[in-house]
């Protein structure tokens, strides 16, 4: 019986770029299609960096900055707590107007339309009818809101006691504020309406973390933007890649080598 081998092409690039979920003030309506929801440990360095181990540089860091400092560790410069960060693929149902000169969505604050679209300064929506967005988006979220949708899929129930499922109902997200003051409530609703999302629809969250080598995560410690890092990942790849892409290999050129000199 002959193996059954697969050969992979890592010249081709897999990742696709997720579309994330807008936290605007408000009411925003979602439908969770992800059942395992699983926490990343990441640093913040503008991004969501994947922590690489108990004794990564930035984890050998903090320790010694909270052994110089026992009391006020956290306020020491250079010192990152890591945190654990959820990645769900959801459904975005809440209500947006399309610009008509960028094609983005546009999202109520607090129940408000804006006249003018904020991504391109030029599109008037104050005329377009707001429509359900129905579109897959990644929702980055904290442990806080995902214990909140732990106490919704536990509550709702068949009436054989068994769970509904919070992938099987919407779920309104009340969110007040922006950035790092924003706050949100979630609260189940009555509709089970059955929606189907193809598979190929979703996004690989498990991709959604930017995972670095130690010296790449040294560098962002020294104060490296992710911007100059990505800059020096892809040079490093421009070089390498003619290397790769040659067919002859160091024995042929130093068998060339010597028949010159023969």
């Amino acid at each position: 019986m002959p193996l059954n081998v697969e050969i992979k092409d890592y010249s081709k690039k897999e990742f696709v770029k997720p579309k994330y979920f807008v936290w605007s003030p408000g009411k925003q309506i979602i439908r969770i299609l992800d059942i395992d929801l699983i926490p990343v440990s990441c640093y913040w360095f503008g991004a969501n960096i994947r922590a690489i181990g108990w004794d990564d540089p930035q984890s050998q860091q903090n320790k010694r900055i909270k052994l110089e400092n026992p009391d006020n560790y956290r306020n020491v410069r250079g010192y990152k707590s890591p945190s654990d960060r959820y990645f769900v693929n959801v459904l975005d149902r809440t209500p947006v107007k399309m610009c008509p000169n960028c094609e983005m969505e546009v999202k109520a604050v607090n129940g408000t339309f804006p006249a003018i679209c904020p991504h391109c300064n030029e599109g008037i929506v104050s005329k377009i009818t707001a429509k359900p967005l129905n579109k897959v988006r990644v929702l980055q979220t904290g442990k806080t809101l995902v214990d909140q949708f732990k106490t919704i899929d536990a509550k709702i129930l068949k009436e054989d006691g068994t769970r509904v499922g919070a992938e099987n109902f919407d779920i309104i997200l009340h969110v007040v504020g922006t950035g790092n003051q924003r706050v949100s409530v979630a609260e189940e609703t009555e509709n089970f309406e059955e929606l189907e999302v193809p598979p190929e629809d979703l996004y690989d969250t498990s991709k959604m973390a930017i995972l670095v080598s130690e010296a790449e995560l040294e560098q962002l410690m020294r104060g490296v933007s992710l911007r100059d890092l990505f800059a020096a990942r892809r040079g490093s790849e421009t070089v390498e890649k003619p290397l790769k892409e040659s067919n002859i290999n160091a024995e042929e050129i130093q068998k060339k080598v010597d028949e010159l000199f023969a």
